[in-house]
C-alpha cells in the first residue's frame, strides 16, 4: 500500500518537472504562510489594475473568502475583486 508520504512527494515530482512552474517551499509550513505568499503573488500580478497599491487586509479578507468557498478547480476560475 503507497503511504500518503510517498503519493505527496511523488506528486511534488511531477509538479516540479520540465514545464510546471510549481516548486516546494519548505519554508511555507503553514495555511497561514500560505495564504501569505498567495497575497504577495496577487499583489505582483495585478499591479498595474491595483496601480501599484497592494490589496488592504479588507479587500484581501474579500479574496480569501471567495476562493475558499470555491468548489470547483481554483486556478479555473476568475475571481474579481472590486475595489
Amino acid at each position: 500500500m503507497t503511504s500518503e508520504l510517498d503519493i505527496e512527494n511523488h506528486l511534488i515530482q511531477i509538479l516540479s518537472e520540465q514545464e510546471n512552474q510549481w516548486r516546494y517551499r519548505p519554508d511555507l509550513t503553514s495555511e497561514a504562510a500560505l495564504w501569505e505568499n498567495f497575497r504577495r503573488h496577487l499583489n505582483r500580478l495585478n499591479l498595474a489594475i491595483l496601480e501599484g497599491e497592494a490589496l488592504t487586509d479588507i479587500e484581501f479578507n474579500r479574496v480569501r473568502h471567495v476562493t475558499s468557498a470555491l468548489k470547483s478547480h481554483f486556478f479555473l476560475i476568475y475571481v474579481t475583486v472590486l475595489v
